[in-house]
């Protein structure tokens, strides 16, 4: 469980980075995700972990490569599994 943590401050830290290389701010990154402000924001100071699918279009809208977009949709599909295996138990 402790990876949770550092895998929501990974993917954080990178996603911020491809947006600021970008040359997007965080106003203009939701715009063209369809999404809020305050979402771009929770998501780059690590209060919200960023879903699979989010973090797909997050590096697209960012041109990542596709090298960097197979690293970071690991990373936010196995923090997702143990957020959900945690959450899972925590119900049994």
């Amino acid at each position: 469980m402790k990876d949770l943590p550092r895998d929501r401050q990974r993917l954080a830290s990178v996603l911020r980075t491809l947006r600021t290389e970008a040359g997007l701010s965080t106003t203009e990154l939701a715009k063209r995700l369809g999404w809020s402000q305050s979402k771009i924001s929770r998501t780059e100071l690590g209060r919200t972990l960023a879903k699979p699918q989010e973090v797909e279009a997050w590096t697209s809208a960012t041109k990542a490569d596709a090298e960097l977009r197979a690293e970071l949709l690991r990373i936010a599909t196995h923090a997702a599994d143990r957020k959900s295996t945690r959450l899972n138990s925590s119900h049994e």
